[in-house]
């Protein structure tokens, strides 16, 4: 299938069906053949490198946060 028709069957962009597919030819996951037997996260491991939980952005302390935002002056921009 072409980027274009890919992008329209998952409703994404072309942008990223070409990001996720450069990805998968620097992991040498370029034809299914070699994804097909690694499994559900295999593959996952071979794009990003890490897992999901280990990817995870850090949350920010909402509770200083607060805090913060109460002094006078202060707004989110230098937060």
């Amino acid at each position: 299938m072409s980027h274009d028709e890919v992008a329209r069957s998952q409703s994404v962009s072309k942008g990223v069906v070409a990001k996720y597919t450069a990805l998968a030819v620097a992991a040498g996951l370029s034809c299914w053949d070699a994804v097909g037997p690694l499994g559900e996260t295999a593959p996952e491991r071979q794009l990003f490198g890490a897992s999901a939980e280990q990817r995870r952005v850090a949350q920010p302390d909402f509770a200083r946060l607060h805090g913060e935002l109460r002094r006078k002056g202060v707004t989110l921009a230098p937060l």
